[in-house]
């Protein structure tokens, strides 16, 4: 643990210093190891101003030791301008926060993190530090659903379920987002399904969302491109299987003491307990479907799904066929996947949807994808990484749609050609991609 305020543990002595050996005053750690201030400030510059370490991961240069460099240290050897850029850092860390304020951070208008002392972006503190702020970073996020893109919230299980809960069951909570008029739409309505691990509702990736910027970590773009066309959406929560009893959020954060430790705690101190209805990623989607999507009255149905989220679609496809095959008029996957293998399915795939992956490739160049087992098509998300091909292609994602519902009936006949080599030109083109980069058991979507 990093020593704060720790002038007592100190020791200073005129004495030749080991690594430099002048006659220096030397400051000892807590580890008992001593060096000059300018041996400590050599060593604390190139590792946390140079390598941007964390201060718990800037430990003590003597061989073997693991001690991290004390407060005092610091405070005692670096120049002043390193000294108030130290202070600044510090100054990320609050005492049990409990909203993106207290970490004295804020989202610009480019939706970026910075620091609201020196207009720095996210500095890496610890694991407890990054998920205490990712947690107030996903509740502004869907405060922003709500009041920016006017979403309903609703918490899951629904009323009627709760009686279960009553028998002894689990009293888990989760929540999804939904436009006022989605059961009520008359046309097009749009299903947003992300992938697996730590995201939320809102999110596509909680890293990017802090490391980069909204942009690209939520689904604000596809939100926006909705509700430009009068499009009503339904945001799942698939990965929210569990929570503590009725509790939604984190409610008790850490100390300072405790983010200033390398030890990991526990983010919640109550054991959670399972969702009913949404026991699983893919028991969640159908929950969703049979009480919200199968209610709808919208005639035609639109899906984005972000890597497994692929799978809720598989399931989709399984246990409520008709009803998909039916409804559902086009499907983007971004850097996604399914295990539909039925020929009306494969039938229905190759026709209605389109796979826009991880590649080096420009933006809807055609490609081959190794985990493509169902007939789609596979174009270039215009970007490298899994994590950002929903925000990189969503412009080519809402051309399909459109493409796809079409401006009235005689249109769509005028163009299924049209479609047809639009949705089927990767037979003609792309090369052979060898590396399966969307293995969802490497992907964690933080």
């Amino acid at each position: 643990n990093i020593k704060m305020n720790s002038k007592k543990l100190s020791k200073e002595y005129n004495e030749t210093c080991k690594n430099c050996k002048e006659d220096k005053t030397v400051y000892q750690n807590t580890c008992k190891h001593k060096l000059c201030g300018d041996c400590w400030a050599k060593h604390i510059r190139n590792n946390f101003f140079k390598k941007n370490k964390s201060i718990l991961d800037v430990k003590c240069p003597y061989r073997t030791c693991d001690e991290p460099i004390m407060d005092f240290i610091y405070k005692n050897t670096l120049n002043a301008e390193e000294l108030e850029d130290y202070e600044n850092y510090l100054a990320l860390i609050p005492d049990k926060p409990t909203c993106l304020a207290d970490f004295n951070y804020t989202f610009d208008d480019q939706g970026k993190l910075k620091s609201t002392i020196d207009g720095k972006g996210f500095r890496w503190v610890g694991q407890n530090h990054y998920d205490a702020l990712g947690d107030l970073v996903l509740q502004n996020i869907q405060e922003q659903l709500s009041s920016e893109f006017c979403l309903e919230e609703i918490i899951l299980p629904l009323d009627e379920d709760k009686a279960k809960q009553k028998e002894g069951k689990s009293r888990g909570i989760n929540n999804i987002f939904i436009s006022p008029d989605f059961l009520t739409a008359e046309d097009v309505a749009v299903i947003i399904i992300q992938g697996s691990g730590a995201v939320r509702p809102g999110q596509w990736a909680r890293a990017l969302c802090i490391n980069d910027s909204l942009k690209t970590g939520t689904i604000f773009s596809y939100l926006k491109c909705c509700r430009e066309r009068g499009w009503p959406v339904i945001v799942l929560n698939p990965n929210q299987n569990r929570s503590p009893p009725n509790q939604l959020y984190r409610t008790e954060f850490p100390s300072r003491d405790q983010f200033l430790s390398s030890d990991l705690i526990k983010k919640q101190p109550i054991k959670p307990e399972i969702v009913i209805g949404s026991e699983s990623p893919e028991k969640h989607s159908l929950y969703v479907w049979d009480n919200f999507v199968s209610k709808s009255t919208a005639k035609r149905l639109l899906i984005v799904a972000h890597s497994y989220g692929g799978m809720s679609v598989s399931e989709f496809a399984d246990e409520r066929t008709d009803d998909l095959y039916d409804r559902v008029k086009a499907i983007a996957l971004t850097d996604s996947f399914t295990r539909i293998s039925d020929d009306r399915g494969l039938e229905f795939l190759k026709d209605n949807c389109i796979n826009w992956v991880a590649s080096s490739n420009p933006l809807d160049t055609p490609e081959k994808f190794s985990s493509n087992r169902s007939g789609y098509t596979c174009l270039s998300a215009g970007h490298t990484k899994h994590e950002y091909t929903s925000e990189f292609c969503y412009k080519s994602v809402f051309k399909f749609f459109d493409k796809k519902i079409g401006i009235n009936e005689d249109e769509d006949e005028d163009n299924d050609d049209d479609d047809n080599n639009y949705i089927n030109n990767e037979e003609e083109k792309g090369e052979s991609n060898d590396d399966d980069n969307n293995n969802d058991d490497n992907n964690n979507e933080d």
